[in-house]
């Protein structure tokens, strides 16, 4: 039994067309493509995560059971089931439709129905109802040989705009690695003051930090997201925004006059889940000097998915931070 069109159009019209996840605003349909993925609460199948066999078929492909994430969101709370039960998917998804905006239902019915034409049975996914991301033929490739060269082409750029922000921002882990948190507090705070702090004081103004970014051309890794996997675009999104959000956090403490250290700053928490399994995370989060090494472990990641041949999830990766 396969989810009927009628759950499918209440879900997209519940889901103010966004992904249910905390935080994330990626779109479940955008324009003529959908983007989204209907993601079984209780799995599909014996095979599938959190898989409840008391459950009828109606109910396991039912409203209360699904629930629409972003591609990367769906790996996230399948790769790690000890965080994401069924209790908190199930509260996810009521805090997501009671704060959502209806969508019309003409909308409704459109979205619901690209999905149903766009969904396929997914092979990574146990029992979920997969929808399809970009391919060859939506993007008017001629060949898969054409497609696989713009897919290389796409990755090579997104990773030079990964090596430029490196540069930009080589002063702000060149800091982290030297000082300490307790060290940086001391010196926000006008409590102490060395030579070594000066690579921070470019981040008095949050001007430098755009420039910072523009120099790296982050804004042109948009174009080639219809070309990289989802995986991918979400490990790439990430880095940049943890050189952004970190360089940001620099500017709020001279204001604070108080270190606000990026490890205890939500935003860049959300980020870092949506790519890595919890634990690794928190242990990042316990580390003394390791931004430098998180961003290693990011690009190794991403060098990791941009290898068709290689499965990039779940993540086998030691830590290399102690």
């Amino acid at each position: 039994m396969s989810v009927r069109p009628p759950v499918i159009k209440r879900l997209f019209a519940q889901s103010s067309n966004r992904c249910a996840f905390p935080m994330c605003t990626d779109p479940i349909v955008d324009g003529e493509l959908v983007l989204g993925e209907i993601c079984h609460i209780a799995a599909a199948s014996a095979q599938g995560p959190r898989y409840d066999a008391r459950q009828s078929d109606e109910v396991r492909n039912g409203f209360d059971n699904l629930i629409l994430l972003c591609p990367t969101h769906h790996k996230v709370v399948d790769a790690d089931l000890e965080a994401y039960t069924v209790d908190r998917l199930l509260k996810m998804k009521a805090d997501h439709e009671k704060a959502a905006t209806a969508v019309p239902d003409q909308q409704a019915s459109d979205g619901a129905l690209l999905i149903l034409d766009n969904s396929v049975r997914s092979h990574n996914q146990s029992g979920g109802v997969t929808a399809q991301t970009v391919n060859a033929g939506t993007i008017n490739l001629s060949s898969s040989s054409a497609a696989d060269d713009r897919t290389t082409k796409a990755v090579e750029r997104l990773w030079q705009i990964i090596l430029d922000l490196k540069s930009a921002f080589s002063d702000l882990t060149f800091v982290d690695s030297i000082l300490t948190p307790d060290e940086l507090n001391r010196y926000f705070s006008g409590a102490d003051s060395h030579p070594l702090f000066d690579s921070a004081r470019l981040y008095r103004s949050q001007d430098v930090i755009i420039e910072k970014m523009k120099g790296a051309n982050f804004a042109k890794g948009e174009m080639e997201r219809p070309f990289v996997s989802p995986r991918l675009w979400a490990i790439f999104w990430c880095i940049q925004a943890i050189y952004g959000r970190t360089a940001m956090l620099y500017a709020l403490s001279f204001k604070k006059r108080s270190y606000d250290d990026w490890r205890s700053d939500h935003g860049i928490d959300q980020h870092l889940r949506a790519v890595l399994p919890i634990k690794t995370v928190d242990e990042v989060r316990q580390q003394t000097h390791s931004l430098q090494s998180l961003l290693g472990l990011l690009e190794s990641l991403f060098t990791d998915a941009a290898r068709p041949s290689r499965s990039p999830w779940p993540p086998n990766i030691p830590l290399p931070l102690k």
